[in-house]
C-alpha cells in the first residue's frame, strides 16, 4: 500500500521517533473559560452508544461508537456532532484492525496472529488499513493496540490481544501498528498501563496487582511504554491495574489503587518519568475494577486529578453532570483541574484539525478509492500465515483418514457474542462435518 506523509501538520515529526506533546493554546483555554462547568465536564467525557441506544444521546467531548455496519457509522456520528457545540473526537476499538469493528471492514486476525507471522511490515500495513477504512467511516481515534506483556499463560485480559511474551516482541509488533493507524488519520492508544498480564485476575472484575520491583518493571512494561512515548503514540489507556511498588495504599480501603485512581502513577510516573504528555484516557469505567474500587464518580474525579484527560465510557447524563458537580463542590475534583483537562483536550482537537476547519488534516480528511478487495486480500495471507502448531502431546496432526476419525466440537454460546461469532462457529462445525465420520 502507498505510504502516505502528513504534509500539512507538524505532527509527523511527534509521531515518528519523538514524544507527542499536547500544545494548549490560548484559544483552547479561551474556549474553556466560556463553557460552564457542565460543559466542561462534558468535554472530558468519552460517552458510548450503539445502534440500541441512538436516541439517547448527550453531548460530550469525545464518543465510542459500537460495532455496526458502514452506514450506521455517518449517522451516529452526524447525530452525535449535531449535538455539540464543538466536533467530538471519534473512537472505537480497532485491535485486530478495522473488521471487527466496521461491519463490513477488513477483517484481521489478533496482534498475536499479526506477531505469529514474523513479518513486522504486515503489522504496519495492518495499522494503514484500519487507518484507511477507520477515516473512511469517520473514525479518528482507536483505543488499539494492546501493548500488555503475555508473560502468564492463564492472564484472562491479554490473550491473544498482544503481541507477545517480552518486551522486546510486544514493542516490534505494536510500535509498527501504531505507526501505521497514526500516519493514516487514526490517533491511537497504548494501553493498559502500567501493565497487565503478570497474573489472572481480571480488571473486568476487579483491580490485579502488577507484582513487579521497579528494576523489573522497567526492564518490562516500562521499557515497553517508554519505547512507545520516545517514537510517538498520541494516546495512553492506563488500567486499573496497580503498581504496589511504586505507589501507596489508599488510606481508605487500605488496598492499592488502580492506576487510574492514582497520582503516583499517572502524574509521577507517567507524565514524569516516562515524560508522557499525550493524551491520558481511562478504562471504561463501569469495569469492576474501577467502579468496584470505590464510588464510581469519586473515582472520576480522582482519575482527573491524578492526570487523566478523558473518562470513558462517561455518558453526560444530567444525573453524571451533577454528581460529578458535587464532587466539586466537595474539594475532590478543582475548578482548576477541570479546566486544565477540558483545554487539553479541545487544544487536541485543534493539532488534528478536528477543530478549525481550514486546517486540512491526515485525521479529518476521508480516503478516495478504498481498495477493501485488496485489503482483504493482505488479510486473509495474514490470517493464513498466522496458523501456528500450539500443542500436539500425541503427535496427532496432521490428521490422516479423517473420514474414519470422531470429533466432539464442544462450544458454549452466549447471548453477548455477535452474529460473526456465531457464524464462525456454526462454519467450523460445517467443515468438521464435512471431513469426519462423525462430529
Amino acid at each position: 500500500l502507498k505510504f502516505r506523509a502528513l504534509k500539512e501538520l507538524d505532527i509527523r515529526s511527534r509521531m515518528s521517533h519523538q514524544r507527542f506533546k499536547i500544545i494548549v493554546t490560548d484559544n483552547a483555554k479561551n474556549i474553556a473559560s466560556s463553557m460552564s462547568i457542565k460543559e466542561q465536564i462534558a468535554e472530558v467525557c468519552c460517552a458510548h452508544y450503539g445502534a440500541h441506544n441512538l436516541d439517547e444521546m448527550v453531548p460530550a467531548g469525545s464518543v465510542f461508537i459500537h460495532p455496526g455496519p458502514k452506514e450506521y457509522f455517518k449517522g451516529a456520528m452526524d447525530k452525535f456532532n449535531s449535538l455539540c457545540k464543538y466536533p467530538a473526537l471519534m473512537t472505537t476499538d480497532m485491535e485486530e484492525g478495522p473488521g471487527l469493528m466496521i461491519k463490513g471492514g477488513t477483517k484481521f486476525p489478533s496482534m498475536a496472529g499479526c506477531a505469529a507471522t514474523k513479518d513486522l511490515d504486515i503489522a504496519y500495513t495492518m495499522g494503514e488499513i484500519a487507518g484507511l477504512e477507520g477515516r473512511q467511516v469517520g473514525f479518528n481515534w482507536t483505543l488499539a493496540p494492546c501493548v500488555d506483556i503475555n508473560h502468564v499463560p492463564d492472564t484472562p485480559t491479554c490473550t491473544t490481544r498482544t503481541a507477545g511474551q517480552t518486551a522486546e516482541d510486544v514493542i516490534a509488533v505494536t510500535s509498527k501498528y501504531i505507526k501505521g493507524c497514526q500516519e493514516n488519520g487514526l490517533m491511537s492508544t497504548a494501553k493498559h498501563f502500567p501493565g497487565d498480564g503478570f497474573g489472572v485476575y481480571d480488571q473486568h472484575l476487579t483491580t490485579p496487582e502488577n507484582p513487579h520491583t521497579m528494576e523489573q518493571w522497567w526492564e518490562t512494561s516500562g521499557h515497553v511504554y517508554k519505547t512507545l512515548i520516545d517514537e510517538g503514540v498520541m494516546t495512553i489507556m492506563p488500567g486499573h491495574i496497580s503498581l504496589p511498588a511504586y505507589d501507596d495504599v489508599d488510606p481508605i480501603n487500605g488496598l492499592y489503587p488502580p492506576a487510574n485512581q492514582s497520582k503516583k502513577l499517572l502524574t509521577n510516573l507517567l507524565k514524569g518519568e516516562l515524560n508522557f504528555d499525550g493524551l491520558i484516557v481511562s478504562d471504561a469505567i463501569n469495569m469492576g475494577g474501577f467502579a468496584g474500587f470505590r464510588n464510581i464518580y469519586d473515582g472520576c474525579a480522582l482519575f482527573l486529578e491524578a492526570g487523566g484527560d478523558v473518562i470513558l465510557f462517561a455518558n453526560p447524563t444530567e444525573e453524571f453532570l451533577n454528581e460529578m458537580v458535587a464532587r466539586i463542590d466537595s474539594g475532590l475534583l478543582s475548578k482548576e483541574t477541570l479546566h486544565n483537562r477540558a483545554s487539553r483536550v479541545l487544544a487536541l482537537k485543534e493539532q488534528i484539525g478536528v477543530i478549525g476547519a481550514e486546517q486540512d488534516s491526515v485525521f479529518t480528511r476521508v480516503p478516495q478509492n478504498v481498495d477493501l478487495e485488496a485489503h482483504q486480500k493482505i488479510a486473509d495471507k495474514v490470517i493464513a500465515d498466522s496458523i501456528r502448531l500450539v500443542r500436539d502431546r500425541k503427535s496427532i496432526l496432521p490428521v490422516k483418514d479423517a473420514a474414519s476419525k470422531k470429533v466432539l466440537h464442544v462450544t458454549v454460546l452466549v447471548e453477548s457474542m455477535d452474529d460473526a461469532e456465531r457464524e464462525t462457529i456454526i462454519t467450523l462445525n460445517a467443515q468438521l462435518e464435512k471431513e469426519f465420520s462423525v462430529v
